[in-house]
C-alpha cells in the first residue's frame, strides 16, 4: 500500500484505500472499484493516485478524458497500453496520458 494524502476528497476512507490498493497489487486491474478510483482521480486531477495504482500494479495505465469528461482507462505491460476503441468518447479530448511505473522514461511512438 501506497500512503496518499486527502482520501476524503476522492470520496475514499482508509478501509476503501487499502481495498483498492490490494486490487492494483494483484493485478485486478479491470475491476470496477478500482477502475471508478482511477477515473474519479483522473478527474480531480489527483495524479498522484493514478501513478500510485500503476506503481502497485507494475503497469502503465492509460488515462482519457473526452471534451465531456468521460473517462477511458487502459492497462498494459510496461512499453505497451493496448488501447480499448474510446467509443462513446468525444473530441477534442481534455487529456490523454499514460504512467510509466518505477519512472523508467522513453519515447513513445
Amino acid at each position: 500500500m501506497i500512503l496518499v494524502p486527502d482520501l476524503d476528497q476522492l470520496g475514499l476512507d482508509g478501509v476503501a484505500w487499502q481495498r483498492v490498493c490490494a486490487l492494483a497489487e494483484t493485478r485486478q486491474v479491470d475491476h470496477k472499484f478500482l477502475i471508478d478510483v482511477q477515473s474519479n482521480a483522473a478527474l480531480l486531477g489527483r495524479w498522484d493516485v493514478v501513478y500510485a495504482l500503476s506503481f502497485l500494479a507494475g503497469l502503465e495505465t492509460s488515462v482519457l478524458i473526452d471534451a465531456h469528461d468521460a473517462v477511458s482507462v487502459d492497462w498494459g505491460s510496461p512499453g505497451r497500453v493496448a488501447l480499448a476503441p474510446p467509443v462513446g468518447c468525444a473530441a477534442p479530448f481534455k487529456v490523454w496520458t499514460h504512467t510509466h511505473p518505477g519512472f523508467d522514461a522513453y519515447w513513445s511512438g
